[in-house]
């Protein structure tokens, strides 16, 4: 081992008007320099220890005296910790593995004299579903606490540091350095979250106040959305430094600060936070030379104290996953406010804050600071605060990309600066570090909805063990395969990965797999297509009927009025001994599976015919059925008439289809099977057929606003709504504007143009354009019980920001539920009701659809149906265009 006395990532300082800006900081840096000469390892010198778990623990212990502790220590108790400090004596725990669902290091209070460092924290699943993951290191009323080059994954807060009681000499500080984090974890798993930190530095107090000589510097934090759950990530908590010595926060890279839904809007936590009601002692701090990245709340906030200096530092952030949804908790770089302003229990005064120097580039497409889609700077209160003294990345998105490169330049950098970030151990030193291997894999193909492998491959390393190597992916397309959905498994040398595209997708993405032992990195990248499936049905086919027609034949159906009612049939087949003298149409779409020949039938009583075109369009249609008498259901042999010829069908074509069938009196049915490739006649079941647009479809009221509405429409304000909305209607084109603070919650805002429905039905839109007035702005169809701002409903709609939606409620004043998918203006929308049965479609084309989702609602016969635009902004309007728009089912009068 090697010692030298070096000092670590110290820009040139340029001092603060009036003030030198470290007052002693000769004697600073002189006393840094001599602990890292202690504790730091010569590069050429270190070896990479292996963070992984080793095979067998040791039980909790105790330790009572003074001394160097190694070893593997796992505590199965969520109270007990692994390891707990009760002397005062000066510990040093080295080369140690920690495991455990609770504290893993804990000290009594006030004894704290600790060095650890080289050694692996794993938390675990807490035994209590009610708890949150204990801390990987407490040290409550510490005297002084090193903690570097330590590796800590799926724990609590990494380190703790609650009420210094220290004598302020460098023998008495905090120093947290070249330490390595991955998710940070606040889940609980009965529900909820706790408060989660890499550092907590909390409720500094006299008599011993801040500390001196105190560090936090070249660690590396990385957390995932969906692995990780996690408050501030460094916390200033009435604390800080000294006038004559400040703290200093430098060159760490800090990457995500995620609430248990990454996508909420919940702020949970920014990268550096200064924060508690003690503006003297959330005091003196230095932050430069740090990464932040995509952080939600801020990157790099100050909510109280004096004397804080932030510069040189880079926050960076595309306010989104990497699967490309926007967070919502997500709000500026950097923010200076006093959070405690007029609290009567502060003590001190917010003052000289400064943001200087910083190179900043922070999306959020609610603001426009500097530019449109940007945040870089949220300070309700500026002052101090010298934004034109900042460097913005320029007025262009920041991408996912730019956002990757960020980690990248920071370990380059940490290795230019001979940092070794993580547990390493002495050894000789090892040749000239070589790239890592990985081999190649072919091009793979897969359906639609249809994961991929597991794909094997291999990788290695003449250096580093194959089993310390770590994995990444990139996909060119992450709305066809999100990074998420790319999984990787195996030991060692021998690995494989999985890839589940997301549902309803299809296209070709390039999946790149990255392979890196820390410093270099080698990758391999294959192309994966997903083929679309041949279009298939929605699910129903229209039936219509008319009441009160007398006699038999098909040539006293009136198919040139209006039917008396209409309702969406989920097979080929309506209702037996239903009535007396009607008459009922059944038209849409066959969609066949394969292509190839195929055969129809038809049945039904009394008299019944079946057409079918060529193509889509039902004005080719021939007659290729019929029945002179009646049959009994389901009879396909009674007549030879009732056979069609055997018929071509082409897969990935939708024919026109239509069934007549008139009944006088006595018993009634009618049935249409088929058979073809692959099938054995039966009944046309709802998975091959799609409905024809209704006759005659539905009337009522008049508009609030603009053009007249047609027959039978009524258009309103639900909920509590700042502006009232407006519809207009014009050759099948519609414009709606809505205001309202949203539909959600247990109770909704918005503005609804609706007629009745009775029983079954279905509602279509295309959404052509939409206002983006909130990235959670809605434009879509619902079905509601009631004008109740509280009442149960569906609803499938387009948002500006985050995609198409399915969203309910299920019972009156309850929360609702949502689920989300890819999707914006223009596109197509879709929501049908089978008894309690809603399901919600999107489409692009209006041709194919994906489900969305479905969902059991107890709902009255009666419902509402029809066009719901909220703005989200209370205030403001959002104005949609909607077009196609076609109601199916029974529509009764309004009003």
């Amino acid at each position: 081992m090697t010692f030298v006395a070096v000092t670590l990532g110290l820009p040139a300082r340029r001092p603060l008007p009036g003030r030198h800006p470290l007052r002693g900081g000769t004697r600073w840096r002189l006393g840094m320099a001599l602990v890292v000469s202690c504790l730091h390892l010569h590069a050429a010198d270190a070896v990479p220890l292996s963070t992984a778990e080793p095979t067998s623990y040791s039980a909790p212990i105790v330790i009572t005296a003074g001394g160097t502790y190694s070893g593997n220590w796992r505590s199965t108790s969520d109270t007990v910790p692994a390891v707990r400090i009760a002397t005062s004596a000066a510990v040093v725990i080295e080369y140690a593995h920690l495991a455990g669902p609770g504290n893993l290091i804990g000290s009594d209070w006030g004894v704290t004299n600790l060095t650890v460092r080289h050694s692996s924290f794993h938390g675990k699943q807490p035994i209590d579903g009610s708890r949150a993951r204990g801390r990987a290191i407490h040290a409550w009323g510490y005297r002084h606490l090193v903690v570097e080059n330590n590796f800590f994954e799926n724990t609590g807060t990494a380190i703790a540091t609650d009420e210094y009681s220290g004598n302020g000499t460098a023998t008495n500080t905090l120093i947290v350095r070249f330490n390595r984090v991955r998710n940070i974890d606040g889940r609980i798993a009965n529900g909820g979250r706790a408060i989660q930190n890499f550092v907590a530095a909390g409720n500094y107090r006299q008599p011993a106040g801040n500390p001196r000589f105190a560090e936090i510097a070249w660690n590396e934090v990385v957390n995932e959305p969906g692995k990780s759950c996690s408050e501030d990530l460094i916390n200033f908590f009435k604390a800080g430094g000294r006038s004559d010595s400040w703290f200093k926060v430098h060159d760490n890279y800090l990457h995500g600060s995620y609430p248990i839904n990454a996508v909420s809007d919940d702020s949970s936590g920014s990268g550096v936070i200064i924060d508690g009601p003690d503006h003297t002692k959330a005091a003196y701090i230095e932050a430069y030379g740090n990464v932040v990245v995509n952080t939600t709340n801020a990157g790099m906030n100050v909510a109280a104290g004096s004397h804080i200096w932030f510069h040189h530092n880079r926050m960076i952030s595309t306010g989104k996953t990497p699967d490309g949804q926007w967070m919502r908790g997500s709000f500026a770089a950097t923010a200076v406010f006093d959070y405690y302003a007029g609290n009567p229990e502060v003590v001190g005064a917010m003052q000289d804050i400064r943001v200087v120097d910083n190179t900043i580039g922070w999306a959020n497409p609610n603001y426009q600071r500097p530019y449109a889609g940007r945040n870089d700077w949220g300070s309700a209160d500026p002052t101090g605060m010298l934004q034109n003294q900042n460097t913005h990345l320029p007025d262009a998105p920041i991408t996912q990309a730019m956002q990757d490169q960020e980690i990248v330049q920071f370990q380059q950098r940490a290795q230019q600066a001979a940092v070794l970030i993580g547990p390493h151990t002495a050894g000789t030193a090892p040749p000239a570090n070589t790239a890592p291997t990985i081999s190649t894999i072919a091009n793979r193909t897969t359906a639609q909805d249809t994961a991929v492998g597991p794909i094997p491959f291999t990788i290695g390393d003449a250096q580093t063990a194959a089993g310390s190597l770590t994995l990444s992916a990139a996909s060119s397309d992450s709305a066809l395969v999100p990074v998420s959905a790319i999984v990787f498994a195996g030991a060692d040398a021998n690995r494989t990965v999985s890839i589940t595209p997301a549902s309803g997708r299809s296209g070709s993405t390039t999946i790149t797999i990255t392979v890196s032992d820390g410093s270099l990195t080698a990758t391999t990248s294959f192309v994966l297509t997903v083929t679309a499936p041949a279009p298939t049905g929605t699910g129903t086919i229209l039936r219509e009927w008319w009441t009160g027609v007398a006699g038999n034949t098909i040539a006293e159906i009136p198919v040139g009025s209006s039917p008396s009612g209409s309702a969406p049939a989920t097979t080929f087949e309506a209702p037996s001994n239903w009535a007396d003298n009607y008459a009922t149409r059944m038209r849409g779409f066959v969609h066949p599976p394969v292509s190839g020949a195929y055969t129809f039938w038809i049945a039904g009583d009394d008299s019944c015919e079946l057409w079918l075109s060529a193509d889509a369009n039902p004005a080719g249609k021939s007659r290729i059925a019929s029945l002179p008498s009646w049959t009994n259901p389901r009879e396909w042999a009674k007549f030879p008439e009732q056979r069609s010829a055997t018929i071509t069908l082409q897969a990935g074509v939708k024919y026109s289809i239509e069934a007549l069938h008139k009944e006088g009196g006595g018993g009634d049915c009618l049935a249409v099977a088929w058979s073809g490739p692959s099938l054995a006649q039966q009944v046309i079941a709802g998975v091959y057929l799609s409905p024809a647009t209704a006759d005659g479809g539905g009337s009522g009221g008049s508009g609030g606003g603009g053009g007249a509405l047609p027959s039978g429409w009524t258009s309103t304000d639900i909920g509590a709504v700042a502006v009232t909305g407006s519809v207009s209607h014009s050759a099948g084109a519609w414009t709606v504007a809505g205001s309202g603070a949203g539909i959600g919650g247990s109770s909704d805002a918005f503005r609804f143009t609706a007629q009745t429905l009775r029983g079954d039905g279905e509602i279509t839109a295309r959404v052509s354009s939409q206002g983006n007035t909130d990235a959670w702005a809605k434009a879509g169809v619902m079905i509601r019980e009631s004008g109740s701002a509280q009442a149960r409903f569906a609803l499938m709609a387009l948002t500006p920001g985050n995609g198409a939606c399915f969203q309910r409620r299920l019972k009156t004043s309850g929360s609702t539920s949502l689920t989300s998918v890819s999707g914006a203006a223009p596109g197509w929308v879709r929501l049908t009701r089978v008894g309690k049965t809603f399901s919600a479609y999107r489409s692009t084309d209006g041709v194919s659809w994906q489900l969305v989702g479905t969902a059991t609602i107890s709902m009255l016969t009666d419902v509402s149906i029809g066009l719901a635009v909220t703005s989200s902004r209370d205030g403001q309007l959002s104005t949609v265009g909607f077009d196609n728009v076609r109601i199916i089912g029974t529509v009764v009068g309004n009003g």
